[in-house]
């Protein structure tokens, strides 16, 4: 069975030719090569300040610069991540079992908020957002990036720790966090609603 990719963009701005020589195009040529997760990740966008019109808008120029990049969503699954309460869902399940000590550590925060007393809470939490992505979909982390080897990591894999104290707590239990995986008939399966 082919490896599943998820990665997203974040739509805090409007796409540049970096962006397209980045990850769009790259994203493109994997849709033919792994089941591809592709949703516009506005929940990871709402984490700083924001307009909401702005980000509205963004978001919906990210997803058709989607389609314009050359992702097909009869290959991909393409989607806004807002849509889906099953990465609210289980990125709460997550933050549940999540040490401070954790979270503390990850660069995401370090960079952007650590002494900054208006700091949000879901900056702290972007870690276990994105460990939610990753385990919706049973997907393997950072499958779809390339890293140079001088470049620093963003953060430790997010989900490492949390996600096997979460099967723990959850053990016996039939909400399985995982069970919105792929069709053994096809590459993917639409997101769950």
């Amino acid at each position: 069975m082919p490896r599943t990719i998820v990665s997203g963009v974040k739509p805090t701005g409007s796409l540049t030719l970096g962006n397209y020589l980045g990850a769009l195009r790259r994203f493109a040529d994997l849709q033919h090569d792994a089941c591809c997760v592709f949703p516009v990740v506005d929940l990871h966008a709402v984490t700083v300040d924001h307009d909401p019109d702005r980000l509205r808008r963004l978001t919906q120029e990210t997803a058709t610069l989607y389609l314009a990049a050359g992702l097909d969503p009869a290959v991909s699954v393409l989607f806004r991540q807002s849509d889906v309460p099953a990465h609210t869902e289980l990125a709460y399940l997550l933050e549940s079992t999540a040490h401070v000590g954790e979270l503390s550590r990850m660069i995401q925060f370090k960079e952007k908020g650590r002494g900054r007393p208006k700091t949000r809470v879901s900056l702290y939490t972007y870690p276990v957002l994105m460990a939610a992505d990753i385990l919706a979909y049973r997907a393997n982390p950072r499958a779809g990036r390339r890293r140079p080897a001088s470049a620093p990591r963003a953060h430790p894999r997010p989900g490492g720790a949390v996600q096997p104290r979460l099967r723990r707590g959850l053990r016996g239990s039939r909400d399985d966090p995982g069970r919105h995986r792929r069709s053994r008939r096809t590459c993917a399966t639409r997101p769950p609603r």
